[in-house]
């Protein structure tokens, strides 16, 4: 659990980059989120919940909370995958 949370940190300190503070906690959840999808190799909420780490006791808090936060219209995925984007075209090459 010690590697996931330092991955989730560094992730998050990369989704920062470029970000105003007023988004911080939607970086949070989005870091939770991306983290889930590379460690469970599978798309879907009860899988990535596994991997988050939080005060919430039972996995169908996490679950709501990623709900919550896809189905949320003050989240502009243009504004957030943005720089993420931006860096995977980067590294592409020509």
């Amino acid at each position: 659990m010690l590697g996931t949370i330092s991955l989730y940190r560094r992730l998050l300190v990369w989704l920062r980059q470029g970000q105003s503070v007023q988004v911080d906690r939607y970086l949070q959840t989005l870091a939770w989120m991306i983290l889930g999808l590379l460690l469970s190799a599978a798309i879907g909420l009860t899988r990535w919940s596994t991997y988050i780490t939080s005060h919430a006791r039972c996995a169908q808090s996490h679950q709501r909370r990623l709900r919550r936060w896809l189905a949320n219209p003050r989240i502009h995925p243009q504004r957030l995958y943005a720089p993420l984007i931006r860096a995977a075209l980067s590294t592409w090459g020509s």
